[in-house]
C-alpha cells in the first residue's frame, strides 16, 4: 500500500510540473506578446508626438506670422485714420470759407438793394 501511495503522489508530482511547465509557457507567450504590444506602441507614440509637435511648429508660425500681419494692418489702420482726420478737418476750413464768403456776398447784395431804397 505504501508504495501505491508512493507510486501517486510521484504521479501527482508530475502532473503539477507539467501544469507548472505548462503555465510558466503560457505566462512568457503572454509576456512576449505584451512586450510587442509595447514596443508597436511605444512607436505608435514616438510617431504621434512628432507628428503633433511639427504641427504645433506650423501653429505657431502661422500665428507669429498673423500677429505680424495684425500689427501691419493696425499700422495702415491708424496712417488711414490720421489722414482722414487731416482730410475732414482741411474740407471743414473750405467749406467754412466758402460759406462765409456767401454770407458775405449775400449782405453785400442785400446792402446794395438797401442802398436803393
Amino acid at each position: 500500500r505504501h508504495g501505491t501511495q508512493h507510486t501517486q503522489f510521484l504521479t501527482d508530482l508530475q502532473s503539477l510540473n507539467t501544469a507548472l511547465a505548462s503555465c510558466e509557457a503560457r505566462l512568457r507567450n503572454e509576456d512576449t506578446k505584451l512586450q510587442e504590444q509595447l514596443k508597436e506602441l511605444s512607436v505608435e507614440a514616438s510617431g504621434q508626438f512628432a507628428a503633433l509637435s511639427g504641427t504645433d511648429a506650423r501653429l505657431t508660425e502661422k500665428l507669429a506670422l498673423l500677429s505680424q500681419d495684425c500689427v501691419k494692418s493696425e499700422r495702415r489702420t491708424q496712417v488711414e485714420i490720421s489722414d482722414l482726420r487731416i482730410q475732414t478737418q482741411q474740407k471743414l476750413k473750405e467749406d467754412i470759407t466758402w460759406l462765409l464768403a456767401m454770407v458775405q456776398h449775400s449782405q453785400a447784395n442785400v446792402d446794395s438793394l438797401a442802398y436803393g431804397f
